[in-house]
């Protein structure tokens, strides 16, 4: 009995290495708006937010800081330009992989993570370590009526949340708004003033919840432009042909698809997992007796 509960302690215990082993690594850094970056940041890991404006490289670099930037680095690099959703004043370069720049388009939103080395010219300058298109990767979609009933699960979670804009305060340096998805409504803090913003544009907001308030991090307005419809013009009515009557056709008859097979994966797996955890005592188990005995015939009498 002894031996079954320490094979089973063992496997569990390999199994739990494996899984601390395999687990993601986070980067830890700092998300911040585009407009927030500032000199503390400086050698800092970073996290922005941005919609592409600029395209380019440091092979042909221009001398004029609106048209490009030359990093100083050896070989190709790319450099995207970035600017916060709403306010294009401030912007910031990205320098990345330049196989990366055929996968980006202007006016594409984009997360960056990477060091920021401080301005360039009247810009900001981030090494990235990577850019993500999707943002659904990093945030979870909800719904207000989810995170009014869960508050403690989504506690300082990235969630997104899409909606209408039903009130609107602006402060000093600041836009709160609320927001209705349908299934409830939702204060919104944004750590900026969004003057372009207006109450019923339909909102994509990415930020992290905390005490019935979602802290924006990202706002993109998802309005749908509307589709101009051309008039009708009168047109004489056709006489109508008459139809030939159908012929039936006959319906060939499926054959059967043989069921798939049974297999045993799941209890392959776990044979397999056993296994190791066996072996793996079992050598835990020699290497103390070899040594016992070692030491038994070198101080023994």
């Amino acid at each position: 009995m002894r031996t079954k509960n320490g094979i089973l302690a063992a496997s569990a215990l390999i199994l739990l290495v494996l899984m601390l082993s395999l687990a993601p690594c986070t980067t830890g850094a700092t998300e911040l708006r585009i407009s927030s970056l500032n000199d503390n940041y400086v050698g800092r890991a970073v996290t922005v937010s941005g919609v592409v404006i600029e395209i380019a490289n440091n092979l042909e670099p221009s001398p004029e800081v609106d048209e490009g930037i030359q990093t100083f680095e050896p070989g190709g690099t790319g450099v995207l330009t970035l600017a916060d959703d709403f306010e294009l004043e401030d912007q910031v370069f990205v320098s990345c992989d330049p196989r990366l720049l055929s996968e980006f388009y202007k006016g594409q939103r984009v997360l960056v993570t990477g060091i920021y080395a401080g301005k360039v010219g009247d810009r900001g300058l981030i090494y990235a370590d990577r850019v993500i298109e999707d943002l659904s990767l990093i945030y979870t979609r909800v719904t207000v009526q989810e995170l009014k009933e869960f508050p403690g699960y989504y506690l300082d979670q990235s969630v997104s949340l899409e909606g209408a804009v039903t009130r609107i305060v602006l402060t000093a340096g600041e836009t709160e708004f609320e927001l209705d998805d349908g299934t409830g409504k939702l204060a919104v803090d944004y750590n900026a003033v969004l003057r372009n913003l207006s109450i019923g544009d339909d909102v994509l907001v990415e930020g992290k919840f905390a005490h019935n308030k979602l802290f924006a991090f990202t706002i993109s307005v998802v309005n749908p432009e509307p589709v101009v419809t051309p008039a009708p013009s009168a047109t004489a009515t056709p006489t109508p042909a008459p139809t030939p009557a159908p012929t039936a056709t006959p319906v060939p008859t499926a054959e059967p698809t043989p069921a798939p097979e049974e297999g045993g994966r799941g209890l392959s797996w776990l044979l397999t997992w056993l296994i190791v955890g066996v072996v793996a005592v079992v050598m835990v188990i020699l290497v103390i007796k070899v040594r016992e005995i070692l030491l038994l015939r070198r101080y023994g009498k």
